[in-house]
């Protein structure tokens, strides 16, 4: 961005004239003894100043150009920020959603196995049918799948947090 900046300023510079001066001074003699006498001394002083007669309409297009270039680059930078700043939220929400959505499958594996141990225990004392516990213990696998798969999100989405967050990793 700095150095949008400092191209806006020097195209600014090359729409105005530029004044050049120059100052010479010493001692100049063909044979070495005269060298330092009154005589040998020179000095010269010019100047000069150089204008943008002629282009003049193609440095203030230069200048605008610098400024288009400008203000291409802060909407291009405000654009990425935006998206890192919503990838990061979107992150967050994830990972709050899973680990809501983890305690509820949790305590739905819990519940299937109570109901799982009740069932042997009916079972045992005769009262059920081995189907019935099949029935159940089915259920329970289910529950527990569920809650692994779950868990696979979850992780992911933090995963992804830390990468939203600038992780720096290179995959």
């Amino acid at each position: 961005m700095q150095q949008t900046n400092e191209r806006i300023g020097v195209a600014q510079a090359m729409r105005f004239p530029s004044i050049n001066l120059v100052a010479i001074a010493g001692f100049a003699s063909a044979d070495l003894s005269n060298l330092f006498l009154g005589s040998s001394y020179m000095q010269n002083a010019s100047g000069g100043i150089a204008g943008p007669i002629f282009a003049f309409g193609k440095n203030k297009r230069r200048v605008e150009i610098n400024r288009q270039q400008a203000e291409q680059f802060k909407f291009l930078y405000q654009q990425t920020y935006i998206g890192a700043v919503s990838e990061v939220e979107q992150s967050i929400q994830n990972v709050r959603t899973y680990q809501e959505e983890w305690k509820a499958r949790n305590r739905q594996v819990q519940a299937a196995l109570i109901n799982f141990k009740l069932s042997h225990e009916r079972y045992d004392s005769g009262y059920v049918s081995y189907l019935e516990v099949l029935d159940v213990e089915t259920n329970l696998f289910n529950a527990q799948l569920s809650l692994a798969q779950l868990s696979e999100r979850q992780l992911s989405s933090m995963v992804e947090l830390y990468k939203a967050l600038g992780g720096g990793w290179n995959l």
